[in-house]
């Protein structure tokens, strides 16, 4: 091809090899749209630029383009030539009349070895339409006959008007006809996406999701092009939300903006069914993660020469004035083959030298003690994770700074404990409420009064965090992750449920929460019902292989803003950012408090 016309810089408003500049500084420019409507009179020659009527997002195009009656056109298409189409009026002879207008769809930009063919081909028409917004700009500032196509436009019922319609979907794609449904789901999900929604379709009944990872393949003809177009958009209409997975492949072609009026909305992978319905309900994403352990310093340590049976872990952030009556509540335990560790999550009152004066005189009590220091603030979740990664035993008792044990409570649980299965993770406790403040108006005493069932989680955390654990469940889900706002135990009770675990009830009295000013109950609020249908769906949605995962980045759909806790959770300071973190990514992970 020859460069006489490219070269010539006087043949040009803008010279070719200035026009990447421009385009890239056209970003706030506002190029002419597209006319009302324009009447078809005689016929039109309409040809496209980048593309052929053989393919599917030509056809969503045309559909918006402002040609009066289109749709009631006879039409005249030629493989051997497959980027023109012929509309004529019904009442129009076919051919090439002389009143023959000549319009173009314009897709494209070509490289410099193209760029004559194409100017050329450009010049002779006498409406051109170009649905990308700069390019639209460049070419009317060209001098040429062009106009912006948004994908808003209203429909002039080319697709509408397909002589087969919906009917051929099946016979010439093998598609359904198009279900309602909440979200059509287009483009490949990774597997994180895909197991997650066989689990979402055996517990959603309502919140239907239809998911097209790929399009079916097209034999090049114009009927086959359009039909898919006609289901993408039927599909698009009876769908609340048209979402992507991806923005590789047919997910990246910009046509797709014509199904839902422009505002198409990405999700990135991973990422769940659960997840995905819970964004578009409107609620905000909460980072959730492993937090990153900060340097740990051993304070004091003791160990005897004696078997150890359970251990007790407390976790403490400026309680110096309340931490001795709960580890007085460790020293009466009836279990003897204790060990007791506790961290001190980098204080700033004298909570250290109150619980080395208190070892100092108690630890010879326990077959193993334990004070550890974090060298800086990381929150509750770091605090328990490193309590549980010093254990020597098979059962660690979480209590919390603030909070007491019962004289039995250790013997009692571990008695349950070796009875059950060992897909049981928990054993909690009957706890009692000690204190001014009660969880509600009814004065009552207990926390709870109902044992670990899965659906009994769907209105919000009921199990209290003072409960023995299994060490190797604990490892299984990769510990306790930081969620901003709190919710760590509910977070740690789901991963359990998503691993295969489970907890039971020890049906005693055996540990009393201190509710206090500071306490979590003082800093926290019921979950809302409109929040309980996607936790419902979580908790039987949730994917064991995906929950197992531990890793920076996962996420949990967060509680609205009346939920939010303060991070001083249980005397726990504002936890420090571990591990970045991104909020599109993750497994089913549901708050609680």
């Amino acid at each position: 091809m020859g460069r006489g016309l490219i070269d010539r810089s006087d043949a040009w408003v803008i010279p070719p090899h200035e026009w990447a500049a421009w385009l890239a500084g056209a970003e706030a420019c506002s190029p002419a749209v597209a006319p009302a409507w324009q009447p078809i009179e005689g016929s039109i020659l309409l040809s496209i630029c980048g593309a052929t009527y053989a393919d599917w997002a030509v056809h969503l195009w045309l559909d918006r383009l402002p040609l009066e009656a289109m749709a009631s056109c006879r039409l005249g298409w030629e493989p051997a030539i497959p980027n023109h189409l012929h509309l004529h009026q019904a009442d129009a002879d076919n051919g090439r009349a002389p009143g023959q207008r000549h319009c173009c769809l314009n897709l494209e930009l070509p490289g410099l070895d193209q760029l004559e063919a194409w100017w050329a081909h450009l010049t002779i028409q006498q409406a051109i339409w170009d649905p990308d917004r700069r390019r639209a700009a460049l070419l009317q500032a060209l001098g040429l006959p062009c106009h912006w196509l948004p994908p808003d436009r209203p429909s002039n019922g080319w697709l509408d008007a397909h002589p087969h319609g919906l009917l051929q979907a099946a016979a010439l794609l093998g598609l359904p006809a198009p279900l309602a449904c909440h979200g059509l789901c287009l483009g490949p999900g990774d597997g994180v996406w895909e197991r997650a929604l066989a689990a979402w379709e055996a517990a959603s009944e309502s919140q239907v999701l239809v998911y097209l990872p790929e399009l079916p393949g097209l034999d090049g003809s114009l009927d086959q092009a359009r039909t898919l177009a006609r289901w993408l958009q039927a599909a698009a209409a009876g769908a609340e939300h048209v979402l992507l997975l991806s923005r590789q492949g047919f997910c990246g072609d910009p046509a797709l903006g014509c199904l839902s009026a422009g505002e198409l909305r990405h999700f990135e992978a991973p990422i769940t069914p659960c997840e995905l319905v819970a964004e578009l309900a409107g609620k905000p994403m909460a980072a959730a993660y492993d937090p990153a352990q900060p340097e740990v310093h051993i304070v004091f340590a003791l160990e005897q020469q004696r078997s150890i049976e359970a251990t007790v872990v407390v976790s403490s952030y400026n309680y110096a004035d309340r931490i001795c009556a709960a580890l007085d509540s460790v020293d009466r335990q009836t279990l003897a083959e204790l060990e007791l560790i506790i961290v001190d999550d980098a204080s700033t009152d004298d909570s250290l030298d109150v619980i080395t004066s208190w070892l100092q005189s108690h630890a010879d009590r326990f077959a193993r003690t334990l004070l550890l220091q974090h060298a800086s603030n990381a929150g509750l979740a770091a605090a328990r994770n490193t309590a549980f990664s010093h254990s020597s035993s098979a059962w660690c008792f979480v209590l919390d700074a603030d909070n007491t044990l019962m004289p039995q409570a250790l013997a009692a649980c571990l008695q349950v404990a070796h009875a059950a299965s060992l897909q049981t993770a928990v054993v909690h406790p009957l706890v009692e409420i000690k204190g001014a403040r009660r969880l509600d108006a009814s004065g009552a005493a207990l926390i709870s009064r109902l044992p670990w069932q899965r659906r009994s989680f769907v209105g919000g955390n009921y199990i209290d965090a003072m409960a023995l654990i299994r060490t190797q469940a604990w490892r299984d889900v990769g510990g306790y992750s930081h969620i901003q706002g709190g919710w760590e135990d509910f977070d740690f009770w789901c991963k359990l449920i998503g691993a295969g675990y489970h907890g039971v009830l020890c049906p005693r009295v055996l540990a009393r929460y201190a509710a206090h000013d500071e306490s979590m109950t003082a800093r926290s609020s019921p979950m809302p019902c409109e929040w309980a249908d996607t936790v419902s769906n979580a908790l039987v949605a949730l994917d064991a292989g995906a929950l197992r995962r531990s890793r920076p980045g996962v996420r949990a759909p967060h509680c609205p803003a009346g939920l939010q806790q303060s991070r001083q959770l249980r005397g726990h300071g504002p936890a420090v950012a571990g591990a970045a973190t991104t909020i599109s990514s993750g497994p089913d992970r549901f708050l609680g408090k």
